[in-house]
């Protein structure tokens, strides 16, 4: 008799010890599902204040891209420039490591670029802002009106 008492507190320890090793397995995965949901977050809060940057910079222009290299000077690299067949810039892109500190092409991991989208519109320049890693995760569209000069002769 006194051995079945043993082999029901084992039993009992087993099953305790079993449920509470069940609960720590279930309280680490939201533990691990927190800090991605986390550092997902801090990802996009970055993309948009770097996002809205480039924006700033192109609104406040002529609708070119031609003072990016200026703006930008201290984060620019070899590869940030990219020029149609006419010599124009058509986009621009910039290179962020994993703690978004500026890099170069070799080493980055998030790229922020700005690019043309349309050109048949004479009195709008449009434009759109995109942010990837191994795919894009934001994007913002822009539009620029460009004014036409007009003159007048009385």
């Amino acid at each position: 008799m006194h051995s079945s008492k043993n082999s029901l507190f084992l039993m009992e320890l087993i099953l305790s010890i079993l449920f509470f090793a069940l609960t720590a397995a279930v309280c680490l995965q939201l533990f691990v599902k927190a800090h991605l949901l986390s550092q997902d977050t801090i990802n996009l809060n970055h993309a948009v204040t770097e996002s809205q940057n480039f924006a700033e910079v192109f609104l406040a222009g002529d609708g070119s891209l031609k003072r990016f290299p200026d703006y930008f000077i201290d984060q620019l690299t070899p590869d940030s420039c990219s020029y149609d067949d006419s010599g124009m810039l058509c986009s621009f892109t910039l290179f962020y490591d994993k703690d978004w500190n500026p890099s170069g092409l070799s080493d980055h991991t998030y790229q922020i670029t700005i690019a043309y989208t349309q050109k048949d519109q004479p009195a709008m320049r449009d434009a759109a802002i995109t942010v990837s890693d191994t795919e894009d995760f934001y994007r913002i569209p822009l539009q620029k009106y460009i004014p036409r000069e007009v003159s007048y002769e009385p």
